[in-house]
């Protein structure tokens, strides 16, 4: 598996950990899963935690991580939208080539 593969399933998993520990009725989450917003399955404390364990999977990886700035929260572009935009903005910091 590439590590961006991983790196996603990774990301897809935290989602669906944090949409069991939400709801009593969890639907299955995958990369087109919201995360924020009206249709969103986070609340800012999970999104918090969701990041954390982002920048401690790709710390332990030695991958680059960067907490994304505020000027990349504009909804058109924000890599919060979901599962998969937020997989990208990491894979977009400099993952290596398969």
């Amino acid at each position: 598996m590439s590590e961006a593969a991983a790196l996603r399933a990774f990301i897809v998993s935290l989602v669906q950990e944090a949409v069991n520990a939400s709801s009593e009725s969890a639907l299955p989450a995958d990369e087109n899963t919201p995360l924020l917003g009206a249709e969103g399955v986070l609340d800012s404390l999970a999104l918090v935690r969701l990041l954390v364990e982002v920048e401690d999977y790709c710390t332990e990886r030695g991958l680059p991580f960067a907490w994304p700035s505020a000027s990349a929260l504009s909804p058109g572009k924000s890599p919060f939208r979901t599962a998969r935009a937020l997989a990208e903005y990491v894979e977009g910091l400099g993952l290596p080539s398969p």
